[in-house]
């Protein structure tokens, strides 16, 4: 984890499923970029919302990653349904505006070289929302 120890972190969260309930209120309505840690082989997965609580409960939700494997190469939802999210972290890099999303996401890309980003380049996913009522826990 020592590539993230140098970084001001926002949040960092232990047990994420466990805390879900408290992590989605405390980022509810925020912005911002996020990094999820695979404690166990010390891997990581960077990532931006425009509503970081909405983003999650996609990622809380075993059927919606079950599902989107079967359309993605996606390495983060393979390794989080693999190893499950008692072996996992939930970090906030940063909380900013939406139209610095794409900026601070590629900075933490470039500077962190996480693993499960298939994609080192980062694309504006603006269009494409993940919606958390197809993303039940």
């Amino acid at each position: 984890m020592n590539r993230i120890n140098e970084l001001n972190i926002v949040k960092y969260y232990y047990n994420p499923y466990s805390n879900r309930i408290e992590i989605f209120k405390e980022n509810r309505n925020k912005s911002g970029v996020y990094c999820w840690y695979n404690i166990s082989n010390k891997k990581l997965y960077i990532g931006s919302s425009i509503n970081i609580t909405n983003r999650l409960y996609c990622y809380f939700s075993y059927k919606y990653l079950e599902n989107e494997i079967l359309k993605s190469q996606s390495l983060i939802y393979r390794s989080i349904l693999k190893y499950d999210y008692i072996h996992f972290d939930l970090i906030i890099l940063k909380y900013c505006n939406t139209n610095e999303l794409l900026y601070w996401e590629q900075y933490f890309i470039d500077k962190i070289i996480p693993e499960y980003n298939i994609l080192k380049k980062v694309r504006s996913n603006l269009r494409f929302k993940h919606l958390s009522v197809n993303c039940h826990y």
